[in-house]
């Protein structure tokens, strides 16, 4: 008791600037002061303390703090409107200007004081403690050193972050922070008012490349060389410092603004100057050396991960002027893993994001030869006896991206021969000849007769290839076949086929490609096949309609509810819903009343199936919206309402 009377005592002071400043009532200072003393007898428990109990205290002080500012800021435009009003009224007189001249004075003096400060400062106090108490729970450091970033308190940054790597040195992520803190610095301004706009140059305070690296290398002895992050954000760092110095150089030597944009200059230089111009300053490559370092020692470390080289790609093409180090790192990767998969991949991934950057800068002339470059490497890759689906669809992709569908026809027809179960390679070579006959040329297999003899060659058990297959098959019969007996029949045993097959399946809507073909892709799922077949029997066969539904809603375990379809499934299934519903209403009988009802009684039935499939996903609102309408649409059916 008496430690939290003693805490309570030194807000006297603070608490009361804050009344005598308007910024809080009597009656508010009073609810802040009960409002402490409850939260620090809490605290003071001797046993049965919890983390929350301070974080909660936190809390509600920087809500008190947020309240502050807003009243301040209320109390200055209220004195700023009324000092306007005064030079307004009593311009003319210098006795009165005097008296307002020190009245303005007084209030300029009483704009600031001890309360401002204190509330930032006593949840510094509170997080102290909370540190202490809890041996320094990583999330708790997290937070305080949020807090200290959002209320500008810098001067306890590098406190906070030395005193959590002291008691977390394997966290990562903490000394990614604290090299990033250290190297960026911050911004000098003033809390209260902020950045000033159009005032003074804001300066960037305690911006050090050499604490930062320091506490990268520290990081990197500490939690072992293996650390992929870590490297790749030391990496990192160094391109920013070359960034920087970039910018320095851009303003020494071309002179710019004070705006930061460069100065006119009236003298007419040549072409090639003007162009490096405008890719601004050229750096020495030695600046580059330290980066090259940092990578060399990384793969050093971690000698067998393809995939952790090709980050390091990904992080200089964040930064101009870096395609000398980037090249440096495909050269270890042609070295290191020239002979595999993934190498030739990387390689060819790499050669035709280049060809698509120099293409858009220079035009078809520089375009033509990097395709040829590109061309040379699949055809490399080919005489070396190295094939994937992977390598074998980009490679497709590209000759289609240069305009050479024919060939990217036979590479497809060639790797789909030698593994004839792969459903990936079977649907892009039935993509490409479906697009050759729409272009007019003659492929020599139709995309119907691919889709066929991929279904008989991928077994049944392969389910989630299979569905992708047939339901890809349907779709092509639909569109491109004239309506015909043989072509319902066909649809029909296919539609059968894909309900057996779907039983068990975690085939659903989620995309096994996530490239440019997703849309198309969506089209691959059991709801939107289903969707379609009934669609197409309405306009061609309206005999088949009610057998299709009842199949899939019915008889089948697929249109029983829809715990775990995704979104887009689950909106197929309401449309698929909605189109039966609609099929029904059109074709009411109009006969005997014994029809009537049997009819009527189809139709509740349809109501009450989507009722119990949506009502699994009635935890979005959405969802539960619609199980709401298709209710009431069932009690206005059954009694006529």
């Amino acid at each position: 008791m008496e430690q939290v009377q003693s805490i309570l005592e030194r807000m006297v002071a603070p608490l009361k600037d804050l009344r005598d400043r308007g910024i809080f009532t009597q009656e508010e200072i009073h609810s802040i002061v009960q409002r402490r003393r409850a939260s620090e007898m809490t605290l003071q428990r001797r046993s049965g303390v919890r983390k929350s109990d301070y974080l909660r205290y936190i809390e509600e002080e920087v809500l008190l703090e947020r309240l502050r500012k807003l009243r301040k800021q209320k109390v200055l435009n209220e004195m700023r409107n009324k000092k306007k009003e005064a030079e307004e009224n009593d311009q003319d007189d210098d006795e009165d200007d005097d008296e307002q001249h020190g009245r303005r004075k007084k209030h300029a003096y009483q704009t600031s004081g001890p309360g401002d400060a204190h509330i930032v400062s006593h949840i510094h106090f509170i997080y102290q403690r909370t540190l202490k108490k809890f041996k320094y729970p990583i999330d708790v450091v997290l937070n305080y050193a949020q807090f200290a970033r959002d209320f500008k308190s810098f001067h306890m940054m590098s406190r906070i972050y030395a005193e959590g790597l002291q008691h977390h040195p394997r966290e990562e992520g903490l000394w990614i922070e604290a090299a990033s803190f250290e190297f960026f610095g911050y911004v000098a301004q003033d809390y209260e008012n902020g950045p000033q706009i159009g005032g003074e140059t804001a300066t960037v305070v305690g911006s050090s490349i050499q604490n930062a690296r320091v506490l990268m290398q520290r990081g990197l002895r500490i939690n072992g060389k293996n650390s992929q992050e870590l490297w790749l954000q030391y990496f990192a760092l160094e391109l920013h410092y070359v960034q920087k110095l970039r910018g320095r150089r851009e303003i020494l030597e071309l002179g710019l603004n004070k705006d930061g944009l460069p100065l006119e200059d009236d003298s007419e230089g040549s072409d090639e100057e003007n162009d490096q111009g405008k890719r601004g300053v050229q750096l020495p490559s030695t600046l580059l050396l330290p980066s090259q370092i940092i990578f060399k020692n990384a793969i050093k470390a971690i000698p067998d991960n393809i995939q952790f080289r090709l980050r390091f790609v990904e992080t200089c093409r964040m930064f101009p002027q870096t395609e000398q180090l980037e090249q440096y790192v495909m050269d270890s990767v042609t070295e290191d893993f020239g002979e595999s998969v993934e190498g030739w991949v990387a390689r060819i991934s790499y050669a035709d994001e280049g060809c698509k950057k120099h293409a858009s800068k220079k035009g078809k002339g520089t375009a033509d030869r990097h395709a040829e470059i590109l061309d040379g490497i699949y055809l490399s890759a080919n005489e070396n006896k190295v094939s994937s689906t992977a390598l074998t669809l980009d490679n497709a992709d590209f000759l289609l991206s240069i305009g050479l569908p024919a060939k990217a026809e036979q590479v497809l027809a060639a790797a789909a021969r030698v593994d004839n179960e792969d459903a990936n390679l079977q649907l892009r070579w039935s993509q490409v000849s479906q697009r050759m006959e729409a272009a007019g040329m003659k492929p020599p297999s139709s995309s119907v007769s691919i889709l066929r003899r991929a279904l008989r060659n991928i077994p049944m058990h392969n389910r989630s290839s299979y569905l992708m297959v047939l339901i890809e098959l349907m779709n092509q019969i639909m569109i491109m076949g004239p309506p015909s007996k043989a072509v319902d029949e066909e649809l029909k045993a296919l539609f059968q086929k894909m309900l057996l097959v779907a039983q068990g399946s975690d085939f659903s809507a989620r995309s096994e490609r996530k490239n440019e073909e997703e849309a198309d892709n969506e089209k691959l799922t059991l709801a939107a096949a289903c969707l379609s077949y009934f669609r197409y029997s309405v306009l061609n066969n309206t005999s088949a309609c009610r057998s299709i539904y009842t199949s899939l809603l019915y008889h089948s375990n697929y249109g029983k509810n829809c715990s775990g379809m995704s979104a887009g499934e689950i909106q197929s299934m309401r449309l698929f819903y909605d189109a039966c519903i609609q099929f029904e209403m059109t074709n009411k009988p109009n006969t005997s009343k014994e029809k009537k009802n049997s009819h009527k009684r189809q139709i509740c039935k349809l109501y009450e199936s989507a009722v119990s499939f949506f009502s699994g996903a009635q935890s979005d609102s959405r969802w539960r919206k619609v199980v709401d309408g298709y209710r009431k649409q069932l009690h206005r059916e059954k009694y006529g309402l």
